[in-house]
């Protein structure tokens, strides 16, 4: 089956994940495959890795001895399309059932505010479905004056 790109609308952001349609006990569902992220043209973060590179990327990370070039360098000889953004840190997995194993990649994030900025709280925050918070009912003791 081939898969496709789905929009997902969670907490007010729009999210993108790759999904695949199949059929099960009869009825047609969507199996999700990856999240893609909130602009589905950006380059994925995780790659299989052939195992002549999981090898490499292993020892040079035991030794200490990896930079981000390295990786790039990795994901290049493969053929990947992948972002040179500025390397946070990177992740090694193996999946023993499949005998297969992937490199993720995590970049430094991109703050929307000044560090040591706070987040702007509202004073009365919405509750679930966007509706305000309701008022006291008739029976609730209001503030009492001595």
């Amino acid at each position: 089956t081939m898969s496709y790109i789905r929009k997902r609308r969670r907490g007010g952001q729009l999210y993108h994940e790759e999904v695949e349609s199949v059929r099960l006990n009869g009825k047609v569902v969507q199996r999700f495959i990856r999240y893609v992220g909130k602009t589905p043209d950006a380059p994925p973060r995780s790659f299989k890795l052939l195992p002549r590179n999981l090898a490499y990327l292993a020892l040079k990370l035991a030794a200490g001895e990896l930079t981000p070039n390295e990786v790039f360098e990795v994901l290049e000889q493969q053929g990947e399309r992948f972002s040179k953004e500025r390397l946070h840190r990177i992740g090694l997995l193996y999946a023993f059932g499949e005998k297969t194993s992937s490199l993720s990649l995590f970049y430094t994030q991109k703050s929307p505010r000044p560090r040591g900025v706070p987040h702007a709280r509202p004073s009365s925050a919405p509750t679930r479905h966007g509706r305000a918070p309701s008022a006291p009912s008739k029976g609730a003791d209001r503030s009492r004056s001595a």
